[in-house]
């Protein structure tokens, strides 16, 4: 009998562990990065010299690249605060190589103090870019 009450108490304890640890993870998990500003605000690329600026507007996001001269222009479907898919309308810049239609979907990984940190992705081609946030 004291075997089977030990067997017992062994079960009890591992799942009283095994909540504990779970609930520890997901609260964890739920300290997330505060990006709910992504929905209206203007940012600059740093990740190479003259980047450009974008400007978002709830549901329409405005790249300006050449110190303004051309601009892409998409529209935002949201899957989170910190992520979202950019399905291009419109843009004027020549050198630009994507068609119009096609979508792009990005994610803020991490951010520090006004620096933000995307992950890039369009089709197979990805990239990591930094943008310093104005407003």
């Amino acid at each position: 009998m004291k075997k089977l009450n030990s067997k017992k108490t062994m079960i009890r304890l591992t799942l009283v562990f095994f909540f504990i640890t779970h609930s520890l993870l997901y609260s964890q998990s739920g300290n997330k990065t505060d990006c709910s500003f992504l929905k209206n605000c203007k940012i600059i690329n740093i990740s190479i010299p003259n980047g450009g600026y974008v400007i978002i507007n709830d549901s329409i996001h405005t790249e300006y690249v050449e110190d303004g001269k051309y601009y892409i222009k998409s529209k935002l479907e949201w899957v989170n605060d910190c992520e979202y898919n950019a399905t291009i309308t419109e843009y004027t810049w020549p050198k630009f190589n994507f068609p119009i239609g096609e979508v792009m979907n990005s994610k803020i990984t991490k951010i520090k103090n006004d620096t933000l940190f995307f992950d890039l992705k369009v089709r197979d081609f990805k990239m990591k870019a930094k943008y310093k946030r104005i407003n």
